[in-house]
């Protein structure tokens, strides 16, 4: 509508100036001035958008951490697993680390950036990097229920309605937990498999800055007959701390499938378990994975 309204200015100008030789000069002048100055308003206008984006951004970055802000470990718990210091995590997620039914999932392309980024990964994941808008900090697995939970954290960068958090992002954390709970009960390893299906029902808002509960379950496997393949049916959850339920998920996962052109050795990686600190890690580390 501005430009239209430079146009029309411009316009009126030139006409003005056909029948007014000699005001001609002094008209463009004007006119120069005032197209210059409208270009600086439009400037500083987008330099400005630019900028509180940037800084909303930023705030919401640090919202996630400061969620996550390390304090030294009190509990008995911890420092008889040698913790030097732990999260300040819901209570079931604690709950979740003195599990002995529970491995606490550490994949080295979530805790290591220079690593993922010199193995080939682009930028970082969109559900377990640093500042994703929609952040699942950690998993556990359960082998022997062939489950996988964790808490899932909705920053400002997920809202949609004012407050609320997108539909998207509620799908997206589901999505990634049915793929991983596939690789791990049912693969050879990190990323043996991808995601076919997925049916969502959404039952409540999540409001932004909100924390949940993230669980799914393998259901079946059905092996695909002549491929080293299987069909995997997984069912999942986001629930709050008192069982009300946010959204649930049946979908299929096929384990075994490879989505890589060329594969690497990053591509054929298994998982290891350390009993006594209750970890389950890939065999990219080359030694004890460090965490926090």
């Amino acid at each position: 509508k501005c430009r239209a309204n430079i146009a029309l200015i411009q316009a009126n100008s030139h006409a003005h100036a056909q029948t007014n030789p000699p005001n001609r000069q002094a008209t463009l002048v004007t006119e120069t001035k005032f197209i210059q100055t409208f270009n600086m308003s439009t400037q500083t206008s987008t330099s400005t958008l630019i900028a509180a984006g940037i800084a909303g951004a930023t705030v919401a970055g640090v919202a996630a951490v400061a969620f996550f802000k390390r304090r030294p470990a009190k509990c008995e718990d911890c420092q008889q697993r040698k913790h030097k210091v732990h999260l300040e995590w819901p209570k079931w997620v604690q709950e979740l680390e003195s599990d002995k039914d529970h491995y606490r999932v550490l994949m080295r392309e979530w805790e290591d950036e220079a690593w993922r980024t010199k193995c080939g990964w682009q930028g970082r994941d969109l559900i377990h990097g640093r500042g994703s808008a929609v952040h699942i900090p950690c998993y556990f697995y359960s082998p022997k229920a062939r489950s996988l939970k964790g808490p899932v954290y909705f920053t400002a960068l997920a809202e949609s309605h004012r407050g609320l958090c997108h539909g998207g992002a509620m799908t997206s954390a589901l999505d990634d937990v049915l793929g991983h709970v596939c690789f791990l009960a049912c693969g050879a390893g990190p990323w043996t498999g991808a995601t076919v299906q997925l049916n969502v029902k959404l039952s409540k808002p999540v409001s932004v800055g909100q924390v949940l509960k993230i669980e799914a379950i393998v259901k079946e496997e059905n092996k695909v007959p002549g491929k080293e393949r299987s069909k995997v049916f997984i069912e999942a959850t986001l629930s709050d701390e008192d069982g009300n339920v946010y959204a649930s998920m049946d979908g299929i996962s096929v384990a075994g499938v490879k989505l890589q052109k060329v594969e690497t050795e990053v591509c054929g990686r298994g998982w290891h378990f350390d009993e006594d600190l209750r970890i389950m890690y890939d065999s990219a580390w080359t030694s004890l994975p460090k965490y926090s």
